[in-house]
This record gives C-alpha cells, sequence and structure tokens, in this order.
C-alpha cells in the first residue's frame, strides 16, 4: 500500500479549507467541499481495500518516532471508521447544496464550508492517529468546528 494515502485523508482538507474560507460564493465553496468529501471517500475505500486482509500500516509523520512524533496506526477497524465518517461527509455534503442557502447568510457560505472541512477532519483525525496527544488536537479541531457549524 502507498502509505502516503493515509497522510491524504488529513491533509487534504486542511489544505482547502482556509482557501474555502476565502470564497463568498456558495457554488465555489460547495464544489471545493464536494472535492474534498469525494477524494476522502475514494481514499477511504482504497485504504480500507489495502487493510481488509488484517494487516495494518504505521506512519510516522515527519519521520520521528513516538511518543515524540505523530504516528496514524490503521486497521481494518479504524480504515472502516473513516469509510464511513467520509460517507457521512459526502451525503452532508450533497445535501448541503439546497439547505446551505435557505439557513447561512451568503456573506457566511465559505466560513460554513469550511468549518464542515474542517470538522471531516477531526473526526478522520481521530480515526486515524495513533497517539493520545493527537487524539485531543483531533478532538478540539472536530469540537470547535462543529460548534461553528451548530451555531
Amino acid at each position: 500500500m502507498n502509505e502516503q494515502l493515509t497522510i491524504l485523508l488529513v491533509v487534504v482538507p486542511l489544505m482547502i479549507a482556509p482557501i474555502t474560507a476565502l470564497f463568498k460564493s456558495h457554488t465555489i465553496s460547495w464544489i471545493l467541499t464536494a472535492i474534498v468529501s469525494f477524494t476522502s471517500l475514494i481514499l477511504s475505500f482504497i485504504i480500507l481495500f489495502d487493510v481488509i486482509d488484517g494487516s495494518h500500516v504505521i506512519y510516522e509523520l515527519g519521520g520521528w518516532r513516538p511518543p515524540w512524533g505523530i504516528e496514524y496506526k490503521i486497521d481494518s477497524l479504524n480504515a472502516f471508521i473513516a469509510l464511513i465518517v467520509s460517507a457521512i461527509a459526502c451525503l452532508s455534503t450533497i445535501f448541503a447544496w439546497q439547505s446551505v442557502p435557505k439557513e447561512i447568510n451568503e456573506n457566511n457560505y465559505g466560513l460554513f464550508y469550511a468549518a464542515l472541512q474542517l470538522c471531516l477532519l477531526g473526526l478522520l483525525g481521530i480515526a486515524l492517529t495513533g497517539d493520545i496527544f493527537n487524539l485531543f488536537v483531533f478532538l478540539e479541531i472536530s469540537s470547535l468546528s462543529s460548534y461553528a457549524l451548530i451555531s
């Protein structure tokens, strides 16, 4: 398996969310969010098919070994949870096309979709991380973005 796919699940929403926040257009913000959601879904499928046989992937970010470095551990359960999170994000993005313009002020479309991407980032990070510190970091990212989505 290509181990870099594991980090792409977290990096893609992290890189696109600030760009999405810059746009006020509903269409552009939605398209960027749809790209992130569907990319996460495809990557989750690929990773699940690679670890479904009982193998697992350990990815040490930056080459640092735990406990000093960030570690991702992916087995079949983690990959399945990431697939569920990505599928729900895709469905949420599809249905957001019609509901967001009715509920959100037109100046905040980009911020809403950026928060949606950050929530996806946090939930995928929770599913894939291999250490407790990063679990806490991803939990905070998903919590703060969820607060923004709810308010």
